[in-house]
């Protein structure tokens, strides 16, 4: 059960694609976080999206980016 939640968070499940093929892939951003390396899933993607929407770095985004990479 595990394992299909990681694939589809990875891969983003069926329902949510805008590609042919049925699944889109999510990026993984390695940020060092008090000397150690972590992978954030989807990051990049995350805030491409809040660029689109006019956001800027120093707009106080923190709480909504969290709520976005939590899907």
């Amino acid at each position: 059960m595990i394992a299909m939640g990681l694939k589809d968070k990875i891969f983003g499940d069926k329902g949510s694609s805008s590609c042919c093929c049925g699944t889109r892939i999510v990026g993984l951003r390695q940020i060092n976080v008090g000397g150690r390396s972590v992978g954030i899933m989807g990051l990049d993607e995350a805030l491409q999206d809040f660029f689109k929407k006019g956001m800027k770095p120093e707009d106080s985004t923190g709480s909504e980016l969290v709520e976005e990479l939590k899907k």
